[in-house]
């Protein structure tokens, strides 16, 4: 029949599979793992979806990645982390393949936020505050100002208008 036609041969699918490895070295195993126990859960918003529903989801599913350990990965132990750089951005690759919204919630957390007190504060500032940014009890966030510039842009949108008085430019 068709379908049996269709299916792998064994040997094409252990070739598939030795391919699969090769290709993911190390993080084979673990990016099977994001796959299969870890995103398989999360539906990402659907298009056009109103941008509160979005969030929340997007929030929810922040929060999942967190219970899986995906926001403390690139940190020292001492925050929870495996202080695993290679590790964090093949997580990051798998879920963006997933779902582009998840993975920049997360990159905003975790390497724009959470990376940049990381490198700069003090010792003292790192042991206060990345506790709370890998525990998601305080959010990273930034803002788009430029049409077509990132996620949910035909949601965003500014004015420029010059000031003559001020000499300024007012957004």
């Amino acid at each position: 029949t068709a379908a049996h036609a269709d299916a792998a041969s064994p040997q094409q699918e252990e070739r598939h599979i030795r391919f699969r490895k090769a290709m993911n070295g190390k993080y084979d195993a673990y990016i099977q793992h994001l796959h299969h126990d870890v995103l398989h859960e999360l539906a990402a918003p659907e298009p056009r979806v109103p941008i509160s529903e979005a969030r929340e989801i997007t929030a929810d599913a922040l929060k999942h990645l967190r219970d899986h350990d995906l926001t403390a990965l690139p940190f020292a132990s001492e925050f929870g982390g495996e202080d695993d750089v290679p590790k964090y951005i093949t997580a990051m690759n798998v879920i963006a393949e997933h779902s582009a919204d998840f993975n920049i919630m997360n990159t905003v957390q975790t390497t724009l936020y959470g990376s940049t007190v990381n490198a700069l504060a003090s010792d003292e500032q790192r042991a206060e505050l990345m506790p709370s940014i890998v525990s998601l009890e305080k959010r990273g966030a930034f803002a788009l100002t430029e049409i077509k510039s990132g996620s949910r842009t035909q949601d965003t949108g500014v004015t420029a208008e010059y000031s003559h008085d001020r000499g300024t430019i007012i957004l």
